[in-house]
């Protein structure tokens, strides 16, 4: 069931050589060696940022501490509709949209009509 539900991609952490040890079925034998031919058996996770384009390898439980949100530890700098870079770390899009001005956090000067200025 699990290789006929995937459907973008699959990843399975483990070691290869344990997983056929133990493999009574004789189900994985046929996957891992498929994964073999096809050269898709690796010693980490690529992360890739699609707004920075840095690679981050994840090949232990730590590295997944050390790359927050989408896998990148940069920060977003993806202009505001208000024309402010935003200063949050970097995030997908889908999650944190830059079309409106709940996120800028900057102090600017305002001048009022009746000479005032306001922060």
């Amino acid at each position: 069931v699990l290789l006929s539900r995937a459907m973008h991609a699959m990843y399975i952490f483990g070691n290869a050589s344990t997983i056929l040890d133990s493999n009574k079925s004789g189900n994985w034998e046929t996957v891992i060696e498929y994964f073999n031919e096809e050269n898709l058996i690796g010693d980490y996770l690529p992360l890739s940022c699609k707004n920075h384009k840095n690679l981050q390898k994840i090949s232990c439980l730590d590295d997944w501490i050390k790359v927050p949100n989408n896998g990148c530890t940069l920060k977003c700098d993806s202009l505001l509709i208000c024309g402010h870079p935003c200063t949050l770390n970097c995030h997908p899009e889908a999650i944190l949209s830059h079309d409106s001005n709940e996120y800028c956090f900057q102090i600017i000067d305002i001048l009022r009509p009746c000479g005032h200025v306001v922060k």
